[in-house]
């Protein structure tokens, strides 16, 4: 049972082929997998489970880290948890392994870049493909 509450709205999510987290690694205590019929959480630490309000901007999203992708992009229907909020910005994707090995240090350095149009984090989602 979860501390928050499922709203009623539908966002997309992007993962890797294989229904993991883009871009953080496989072995990470970050790395998310999003199997059907799962919640998923984020860690307390992290932005949250970045969704997008519209499949196109997922898309979009998923071919600018396409470089960090390796097995190819697929883009989940999810139903969020929580309140959903826009972050000012996130790590960019060669800097995001880097972000949570020491968040601190990384937002003194101001190494992010400007959020994605249509981004809203969660701190989980219902997988609903």
């Amino acid at each position: 049972m979860s501390k928050y509450k499922l709203l009623k709205c539908i966002r997309y999510k992007v993962v890797k082929r294989s229904r993991c987290s883009t871009v953080i690694h496989g072995n990470s205590k970050y790395a998310l997998k999003y199997e059907k019929g799962t919640d998923v959480f984020a860690r307390p630490e992290t932005v949250g489970i970045m969704t997008f309000k519209t499949l196109s901007a997922a898309w979009e999203w998923a071919s600018s880290i396409s470089f960090w992708l390796g097995d190819g992009a697929k883009v989940l229907r999810v139903q969020p948890f929580g309140k959903g909020h826009v972050p000012i910005s996130i790590p960019s994707p060669s800097r995001l392994f880097e972000f949570y090995k020491n968040p601190e240090r990384f937002r003194r350095n101001h190494l992010t870049q400007t959020t994605p149009d249509g981004t809203l984090c969660y701190p989980g989602v219902r997988v609903l493909e």
